[in-house]
């Protein structure tokens, strides 16, 4: 996978989430945040090419689990803020 302008701010992203104990931590935040990148990706061509539909928070959701939150909780996260 290619540098972008946000691998820092995602990596940062996951360094947080790791450290509030949020995400797991097996992986370092240089190796997780790209591979969830990869997975968003993917999830992005599932949908273009059809094979699944979803406007967003199924794959926030997968993302989500894929950090290491649990899917209970990620689903929750994913459907937006409470109100």
């Amino acid at each position: 996978m290619t540098a972008s302008l946000t691998d820092p701010a995602r990596r940062d992203a996951v360094r947080r989430g790791q450290a509030d104990g949020v995400f797991h931590d097996h992986l370092p935040a240089e190796v997780l945040a790209p591979a969830l990148g990869a997975l968003m990706l993917s999830l992005l061509e599932s949908v273009n090419a059809g094979l699944w539909e979803d406007s967003g928070p199924g794959a926030a959701t997968a993302i989500l689990i894929g950090a290491g939150v649990p899917p209970e909780r990620a689903a929750g996260g994913a459907a937006g803020p409470a109100r």
